[in-house]
């Protein structure tokens, strides 16, 4: 019989997930209607302070994003109150889709 215990059930979904997301991902990506078009740069919100794994991965991520929205990626870090900061920051930009949080 087959067995599965929590560590492959667990690895099993990342898997499916992670491939779904890219499903996904790759769908919106072909589409040419993306608001990033007319924002010069796209502001990625970050919750930590510079030089950490947030902001390190925020800035991996702007690299590889900007071949797909054509547009500049700017790093924003707002610190404080547990991230409460940046969502506040985030939530009171134009829905506009030029500012993103990470």
């Amino acid at each position: 019989m087959f067995k599965l215990n929590f560590k492959k059930l667990l690895s099993f979904l990342s898997v499916f997930v992670l491939t779904l997301t890219s499903i996904v991902e790759s769908t919106f990506a072909a589409d040419d209607t993306f608001a990033t078009k007319e924002c010069d740069p796209v502001q990625v919100v970050i919750h930590a302070s510079y030089g950490g794994g947030t902001d390190t991965t925020a800035r991996m991520m702007s690299i590889r994003s900007r071949r797909y929205l054509n547009a500049d990626m700017q790093i924003v870090g707002k610190r404080g109150g547990s991230g409460a900061k940046a969502q506040n920051y985030t939530l009171t930009r134009p829905k506009d889709g030029c500012t993103l949080m990470a």
